[in-house]
């Protein structure tokens, strides 16, 4: 490539450890979900959401609806701190 191209290159390495870093961001933020799960009453749609591995965007939408600002606060980070990056399989849809 010409020194003048505006192509940003990633070499496969670094690509590589974002991904890995992505995972490990999801792993956090799941980690902290279940926790926070252990203060919410056990029948609210949020804890069931919680307890079923739903998306990050179905917790987001009860969490909202039950008033649940810790998880809300949580899930809106994690959406605006990884966006586009996150799997749809792990989003869905906020």
């Amino acid at each position: 490539m010409a020194g003048g191209d505006n192509i940003r290159y990633i070499p496969f390495a670094q690509l590589s450890a974002t991904e890995q870093e992505i995972r490990e961001e999801i792993e956090a933020v799941r980690w902290l979900l279940h926790n926070l799960r252990r203060i919410l009453p056990p029948e609210s749609a949020t804890s069931r959401a919680i307890d079923r591995d739903a998306t990050w965007g179905e917790i987001l939408r009860f969490a909202r609806w039950e008033e649940c600002w810790d998880v809300v606060g949580l899930l809106e980070d994690a959406f605006e701190t990884l966006g586009p990056e996150l799997p749809e399989d792990v989003a869905g849809k906020p």
